[in-house]
């Protein structure tokens, strides 16, 4: 093997390609409440002595897509990148995804969105503001796969997912009242 097919040499040409794909996706304008589509490597890994080549390499990170685009569309520009190297390269390139899952975006007059933002200004005095979030949780399998009207609400982010994710009880027990509030609003009942 030559320093022309060193699975290290392709990673370094991957990550750039990568880096390209990044910049496209900060020149072009984001989707108003998402952002812009992101692409994020977390890992790469490969290789267990300095005089071997690095086999198995292999880079892992994360894609995240706006409303507009699908999987489809994404899996289809991985796969073109997967084929371009494996011809160039004369290696073996595999392209593998888990927890693929299409954006969503609910009308801002959805009865849901009316229904927290009366529950909020009950609980709050105030409505809660509507935001978009880059992420991915089930709420995508509702809202793509039923199809459901579903949003992401609750009582804060600040922490999440760090090594002291917590919430502070008074703004759980406040979200339980709004979301007491909003369920009798949503489902029309008289009361609130």
């Amino acid at each position: 093997m030559s320093y022309a097919n060193n699975p290290a040499r392709w990673i370094g040409e991957i990550l750039y390609i990568f880096d390209q794909w990044e910049r496209e996706f900060m020149a072009k304008p984001g989707h108003s409440l998402t952002g812009r589509e992101q692409l994020n490597v977390g890992i790469v890994e490969g290789g267990d002595y300095i005089n071997r080549l690095p086999t198995p390499i292999s880079i892992v990170g994360i894609h995240r897509w706006p409303p507009g685009l699908n999987w489809l569309n994404v899996r289809k520009r991985y796969e073109d990148l997967r084929l371009d190297l494996q011809e160039r390269s004369g290696l073996d390139v595999e392209v593998s995804f888990t927890g693929q899952r299409d954006p969503f975006q609910t009308p801002l007059d959805d009865p849901v969105i009316e229904a927290l933002e009366s529950g909020g200004h009950h609980v709050r005095g105030v409505r809660p503001e509507v935001i978009g979030m880059a992420l991915v949780g089930d709420a995508n399998l509702f809202a793509n796969d039923i199809p459901l009207p579903t949003v992401y609400f609750g009582p804060g982010h600040r922490t999440a997912h760090s090594d002291h994710e917590r919430i502070a009880i008074e703004d759980l027990v406040e979200t339980a009242q709004l979301y007491a509030q909003a369920a009798v609003k949503y489902c029309g009942l008289v009361g609130t």
